[in-house]
C-alpha cells in the first residue's frame, strides 16, 4: 500500500486503540460523509475549486466481473487534506487521558455503589455529570426528567466525594491536553477543549451509561461528544 501526504509510520510509537475509540472514529467517518454529500461541508482549495474528499482506492484487479482473487496483492493510494500527524506529545497525552479514563469509571462506579446505600431512588434517576470552569462537579439530567432540587442534591453528593472529584479534573485536564496535540489525528484535533468549554461539551456520566444501565449508545463516547457538541478551532490549511 502507498500513503502519500502522510509523514513515515517507521519508529512510530504505536498506540493502542480501544473499542469506544475504533467505533467512534468510523461512526465520526461516516458522519462527515453525510454532511459533504449533504452539502454541510462544503470543501474548496485556495482558489475556490470543489474538492473530492476521501481515498482513492485503486484495486490491482478494477474490473467489476473479475473480483480480485484472494491472495493477490492490492494497491491504494489514499490522499488525505490538512493537517493529520499527531504531534509528538501525542503518544504521553493519549496514554494520561486513558489512564484518568480507567480511574474516573472505578471512582464513579465506587460513587454509585455509595449512593445507593445513601439514596436509591436518587441512584437510580438518569443522570450525568461534568465539571464547571471552576473545577466543581454539576450533575446534569440526561432526560431532562430530574427536577432542580434532585439535581443540586446530586452535585452537593459528587462534590463532597474528594476521590470522585480529583478523578474528574483530571480526566477534565487529561482531555485539554489531548485534543490539543491530536491535530486531527483521532477526529478531535479539530476542536478546543479547555476549561470554560468543557461543561458544554462533555458529560462524564455518558461516558459510562452501559456501566450503569447496561445500555450502550456510540453518541455517548468522547469523540462524538466533542463531535458533537465541541467548539471547533480556527481552521489553517
Amino acid at each position: 500500500m502507498e500513503i502519500k501526504g502522510m509523514p513515515s509510520l517507521i519508529n512510530t510509537t504505536p498506540i493502542t486503540l480501544t473499542p469506544e475509540q475504533i467505533a467512534a472514529g468510523k461512526a465520526g467517518g461516516e458522519k462527515i460523509k453525510e454532511m459533504i454529500d449533504s452539502g454541510a461541508i462544503d470543501m474548496k482549495n485556495p482558489e475556490g475549486k470543489p474538492l473530492t474528499p476521501g481515498v482513492i482506492y485503486h484495486p490491482s484487479n478494477p474490473s467489476p466481473s473479475q473480483p480480485t482473487e484472494p491472495g493477490t496483492p492490492l494497491v491504494a493510494v489514499i490522499t488525505y487534506i490538512g493537517r493529520t500527524e499527531p504531534t509528538k506529545d501525542f503518544p504521553a497525552a493519549h496514554d494520561r487521558l486513558m489512564a484518568a479514563h480507567d480511574n474516573l469509571k472505578t471512582t464513579y462506579m465506587q460513587f454509585l455503589d455509595d449512593l445507593k446505600n445513601i439514596d436509591p431512588a436518587l441512584e437510580e434517576k438518569d443522570f450525568g455529570f461534568t465539571v464547571d470552569p471552576q473545577g466543581q462537579l454539576k450533575a446534569t439530567s440526561l432526560s431532562g426528567s430530574i427536577s432542580t432540587e434532585d439535581l443540586s442534591r446530586l452535585s452537593d453528593f459528587m462534590n463532597q466525594s474528594g476521590a470522585l472529584k480529583d478523578a474528574a479534573n483530571e480526566y477534565a485536564k487529561s482531555s485539554f491536553d489531548f485534543v490539543k496535540e491530536d491535530r486531527e489525528y483521532l477526529g478531535t484535533g479539530g476542536f478546543v477543549l479547555n476549561k470554560d468549554n468543557f461543561e458544554k461539551t462533555i458529560d462524564l456520566g455518558q461516558l459510562f451509561t452501559y456501566q450503569k444501565s447496561g445500555n450502550m449508545n456510540m453518541s455517548n463516547y468522547f469523540f462524538n461528544q466533542v463531535y458533537t457538541k465541541g467548539e471547533r478551532a480556527p481552521h489553517t490549511v
